[in-house]
């Protein structure tokens, strides 16, 4: 759990938190784990570029090379480098976009969900989560998320307020199965 100041200027008259939590920094199993669905999606392109690089690009290029009679070991070189660079690289940048928000503490109320992010806090009443969309992730070590479809606002640090629907979460969590029991019932 975490400190329950970080949302007590946030709750409401009579409003209690039921459940406090915190993403964990270590959220990721096997080759995408909990990451996003953008990120997985960005992944499997730069394992697709790699692939296109290998088998197409760099045969064209090697054989194109021995045509002209170049320096075949120069052009090696520099293939090998373009090849394990450029996937890397995309890799490196992927998991410093995922890690950048992973500063993100969640709280279940009696009457809401309250997630903040870096300045921002989002917030969605309980009467604005879709039932039916509630899911769990749990991996093996009992951490886990749980996601729900929710029409929320955001507040942010200049006091301007949005409103969305759209699929939230508590990401990274402990016990999240517990979480999701709760969350059920309340909504």
């Amino acid at each position: 759990m975490t400190d329950n100041n970080i949302f007590a200027k946030e709750l409401k008259e009579n409003e209690e938190i039921l459940w406090q939590g915190s993403k964990k920094n270590k959220i990721f199993s096997g080759l995408t784990g909990l990451w996003p669905r953008n990120a997985r999606i960005l992944t499997l392109g730069v394992i697709l570029y790699s692939v296109l690089l290998l088998f197409i690009v760099l045969p064209v290029i090697l054989i194109f090379q021995l045509l002209t009679f170049s320096n075949f070991f120069n052009t090696l070189l520099i293939s090998i480098l373009l090849l394990l660079t450029v996937p890397v690289l995309s890799i490196i940048i992927i998991k410093c976009i995922i890690l950048s928000r992973s500063k993100e503490e969640y709280a279940l109320t009696n009457e809401r969900i309250i997630i903040k992010r870096n300045n921002n806090i989002i917030s969605a009443e309980l009467s604005d989560i879709r039932p039916s969309f509630i899911e769990i992730f749990t991996e093996k070590n009992n951490t886990g998320s749980v996601t729900f479809l929710v029409d929320y606002y955001i507040k942010n640090s200049t006091k301007k307020k949005r409103s969305f629907s759209e699929a939230l979460g508590f990401y990274g969590i402990d016990n999240p199965s517990e979480v999701t029991k709760q969350l059920k019932y309340l909504v």
